[in-house]
Formats: C-alpha cells, structure tokens, sequence
C-alpha cells in the first residue's frame, strides 16, 4: 500500500464519519452498499491508486482540456481510463443508469439550497478543479479524488426518484420500475464482465 492510497483511506473515513452524522446509521449503510457495487470502487480495491507523481499542468488551455477529460460523459460512464489496468473498457467508472441519478441528485442540490447540499457541491468542483491542475487529465488515479462526491450526488438523486416513486400515479412508477430493471441488469452485466472476463484481458500482452 503507498502513500496515496493510505491517505485516501483517511479522506474517505473522514467522509464516511461527516456522512453518518448527517444522514443516520440505516442510510449510511445503504451508501456503503450503494458505494461498494460500483465499477470504480471495484476496481479501485482490485487495482489500487497508481504512486506515481503527476506533472503539473503548465497553461490553462492544458488545465481546460485536463477539466474536459475529467467532466466528460465518455470517461465517467462510457469507456473510463485508457489503461487496461484501471478499466473493463465496457463501462466508465460509474453505471450509465446513475447518469439519472446524478442529474437529480444535481437537481436536488440546486432547488434545495442548504448548507449541506452546497457544500456536497463545493466539495466535487473543488476535487474536479484541483485534480485538472495536474496531468493527464481523464485518468482513475486522480479521478477517485471527485467520484466521492459525485457517487454522493448520484445517492441524493436515488433519494429523490425514491421519494417520487412513493407519491406517483402509476404511469411514473412503471417508469421508475423499468429504470430500476435496467440498473439490475446493468450491474449484473458488469460484475459478470469484472469478474469473468476482466482478469482474462489482463494476462494478454
């Protein structure tokens, strides 16, 4: 284990404990699990975070394009990093159905102005931002430094479709069923690629 990877235990419990303090001991729970199921916390327990340090970015036209790669749908849900060792290449580092998710978790954030919400929102921009400030953009090993929040952000909007699922005429909840039949089968799906194929793709030169 190196040093990265030991300071971000210590950035995530610090979390997990600001987390149970505001959401209760159940809710938490059903994050740990939430957490655990995701295509980048799988791979990070299976990979690691790579030691190496990043070269820092040396004009802002390479700090926009590092802001790009980090932002954009292709690496967050579609392709994720380059590198074989830090992706199946079927999927990003989160599931395309938590792109949902996210929007409503963003949604919730926006319309719902608390200190707590803002400060979920100031904490992922502020990962996002600083881990641009380095090279390469677009990469797992920064990009756990923000799936924290944002996973965050894709909980709240969870809670949200949860607490619309209970209030809605039939024709929504048929809707929010077909969603949630299309987030089992793409987990099931991955979880067959990671631990199936995934480890065959990694022994091929």
């Amino acid at each position: 284990m190196n040093n990265l990877e030991i300071l971000y235990i210590i950035y995530f419990l610090i979390f997990l404990l600001i987390f149970s303090k505001q959401r209760g001991f159940k809710k938490s729970l059903i994050f740990i699990a939430f957490f655990l199921i995701t295509p980048w916390c799988l791979q990070l327990f299976k990979s690691g975070i790579q030691g190496a340090l990043f070269e820092s970015v040396q004009n802002i036209s390479r700090f926009a394009a590092n802001l790009s790669a980090n932002t954009s749908t292709n690496f967050l849900f579609f392709m994720g990093d380059k590198n074989k060792l830090y992706g199946t290449r079927e999927t990003g580092p989160f599931y395309i159905f938590q792109t949902l998710l996210i929007l409503l978790g963003f949604w919730k954030i926006i319309f719902q102005k608390t200190k707590k919400n803002l400060l979920i929102l100031t904490w992922f921009f502020a990962a996002v931002v600083l881990v641009s400030l380095v090279n390469p953009g677009g990469n797992f090993s920064g990009g756990v430094w923000y799936f924290i929040p944002l996973q965050l952000i894709s909980f709240m909007g969870a809670e949200y479709l949860y607490a619309k699922y209970l209030h809605a005429d039939y024709k929504l909840k048929l809707c929010i069923l077909v969603f949630l039949m299309f987030a089992i089968y793409e987990t099931a799906n991955f979880m067959h690629i990671f631990f199936i194929h995934y480890p065959k793709r990694l022994l091929l030169p």
